[in-house]
């Protein structure tokens, strides 16, 4: 599957476009009457430094994320994020999120986390610069 982004625009505010999952969650028997309330789950790329992300060639850099509820409940359950680099010619990311500029230019890298109410993800615009040139 092949993430591509709506708004490049977007991806820039904050630090990275949310995407949301809602999922349907009613309360007791099939008979219920209750109105329904809907919960929203989102993941956030958290980025130590400001977005777009700004690496030289061989410059390394940590990113985690942060899961929320919309209803102000905590996650539950283990959640083991995913990560992955659409553009890995110029920048490469780890199972740890770890993200190293590999040549000049600009890229995406995502965030995934696979759910009982799917999948949810967020990413991030990585910009590449030349290497540093010691001084």
């Amino acid at each position: 599957m092949f993430f591509s982004p709506r708004s490049t625009s977007a991806l820039l505010l904050g630090t990275g476009a949310l995407l949301s999952l809602a999922a349907v969650v009613g309360c007791g028997g099939s008979s219920s009457t209750e109105p329904v309330a809907a919960v929203t789950m989102q993941l956030t790329i958290v980025a130590p430094v400001a977005v777009p992300i700004a690496l030289h060639v061989r410059e390394t850099v940590l990113l985690s994320t942060r899961i929320t509820m919309s209803d102000g409940s905590p996650p539950t359950g283990l959640a083991v994020v995913r990560w992955l680099g659409r553009s890995s010619s110029v920048a490469s990311v780890t199972t740890g999120g770890v993200v190293r500029g590999t040549a000049p230019g600009q890229g995406y890298i995502v965030a995934e986390l696979d759910t009982t109410l799917g999948t949810v993800r967020d990413s991030v615009l990585v910009v590449v610069g030349p290497a540093e040139t010691p001084q």
